[in-house]
């Protein structure tokens, strides 16, 4: 905590200013809109403005650091959103653009209603929101080379730490003595700046903190001093291709008004300004929007599968889209609504042999290809052509000839589809490792594939 207010927690707020340097407000896109695929990994992330699509920024960035037996990534993005049309539908679209296959747990859209304020509002980590109090300069920093940045991590200017390779930074605050960053908090007339965030009245000048810019797959790792005076890691900075504070939480690590963090890269860094912000947290309670239709651009409605975190996950491949609709009634006039959009789930690259084996050209006969990864550990994806609608059943067999799991057992529309499977079995419990058999009936079409799990 602060010491200096009882009621604020203190943050170390980077701004990650990716490939679109001159967005201004968030949840919108500037104009003129980022290219159409936007550049960069990742699932992308849209939302319907009235009558078009626009890009908002890539979802779980946290991919890059995890593998097939690591846990899903749960990745929050804020959304400012001013109204809807008339009907309080919220539309959002998610995208697979790269050579990459994403499996998605859960989608969730949270609503927030507050007070009208004056003042910065942010999301601060951890559903909370937050208006800004307080923000201070660092009193030194100094990279790995010995070398003295402070001046370039004063302001917000065209003067950066600019750095190639891996190194770290580290900053020192003296919350006793530090003077106030210039400009973030308050309008001329001594006020808040509006809480909406506009972007006429959004130039840039309150933005807090410093921008991160990533032009390659980075991520940065925040360090700090602790009173046994060793570094402990506090949090992690993922990429984002597009601009967006991200707020790394200081719970208890001041002391005697002293506070130093590193800030640590593998690859290149462009830093700016790096201010230590004070918050006052805005109580409020969320509300999970119902999901009301997710429709995949090749498998149809799946809204089943995406409601709820469970054991059952949604395949996104390269060119593969997800159209979602939630459903909120009206806030009262005196409340204002603000957004967290949620997404559960993880993505991976893809080899050339697994891009070969998903090109798509037109489908004349029906199709049944070899499952990938195989063998496999934890999970798999099939993937099966429809030269027209048919039902569709997907069996697992063990070399007994049991049947240990069906995979999917419905209607399916002509097209390439894919059907996903983590090892588990309807119960949740995890099957064992050796030989088994995927049957595939379509019709009157069967095929069956062999297929090893590895534990």
């Amino acid at each position: 905590m602060s010491p200096m207010y009882t009621d604020s927690c203190g943050y170390i707020v980077m701004t990650q200013q990716g490939l679109y340097p001159d967005c201004v407000e968030a949840g919108c896109c500037p104009d003129p809109d980022p290219p159409d695929p936007p550049p960069g990994g990742c699932p992308s992330l849209y939302t319907w403005f009235g009558d078009r699509y626009k890009f908002i920024n890539n979802i779980l960035p946290q991919s890059e650091l995890l593998t097939d037996l690591d846990n899903d990534a749960l990745d929050y993005y804020p959304i400012f959103l001013t109204s809807t049309v008339d009907t309080f539908y919220y539309k959002f679209l998610i995208t697979e653009e790269e050579k990459e296959v994403s499996r998605i747990d859960q989608f969730q859209l949270l609503a927030f209603d507050i007070p009208y304020q004056r003042g910065v509002l942010r999301f601060i980590g951890d559903g909370e929101l937050g208006y800004l109090i307080d923000s201070l300069l660092p009193v030194s920093a100094i990279t790995n080379e010995d070398q003295d940045v402070t001046d370039l991590l004063l302001f917000r200017d065209e003067r950066r730490l600019e750095i190639s390779g891996a190194g770290w930074v580290e900053v020192e605050y003296d919350l006793a003595g530090s003077r106030p960053s210039a400009g973030l908090g308050t309008d001329d007339s001594g006020g808040g700046v509006p809480v909406e965030p506009e972007p006429k009245d959004d130039p840039g000048g309150y933005k807090i903190a410093g921008d991160l810019i990533t032009k390659t797959p980075a991520t940065y790792t925040v360090s700090i001093m602790n009173e046994t005076e060793r570094w402990e890691s506090v949090g992690t900075v993922y990429p984002r291709i597009r601009y967006e504070e991200q707020f790394i939480k200081l719970p208890t690590y001041v002391t005697r008004d002293k506070l130093r963090i590193r800030l640590a890269w593998e690859r290149s860094v462009h830093l700016d300004a790096l201010p230590y912000c004070s918050y006052r947290k805005q109580p409020t309670t969320p509300v999970k929007l119902a999901l009301v239709k997710a429709r995949h651009s090749g498998d149809g409605l799946v809204q089943n599968r995406l409601d709820l975190a469970d054991s059952v996950r949604q395949a996104l491949l390269p060119g593969d889209s997800i159209e979602l609709t939630y459903y909120a009634e009206p806030p009262p006039d005196s409340l204002r609504r603000v957004f967290l959009f949620g997404a559960r789930g993880k993505y991976r690259t893809l080899t050339d042999l697994e891009l070969s084996q998903l090109t798509d050209s037109a489908v004349t006969d029906y199709e049944f290809d070899q499952n990938f990864p195989n063998p496999f550990n934890p999970v798999t994806t099939f993937r099966f052509g429809l030269p027209q609608a048919a039902h569709v059943t997907l069996e697992v067999y063990n070399i007994l000839g049991q049947k240990v799991t069906t995979l999917t057992d419905r209607e399916y529309p002509p097209g390439r589809h894919t059907v996903e499977w983590d090892s588990r079995l309807a119960d949740g419990s995890e099957i064992a490792s050796g030989v088994y058999f995927a049957r595939l009936k379509a019709g009157q079409f069967t095929a069956t594939k062999k297929m090893v799990v590895v534990k």
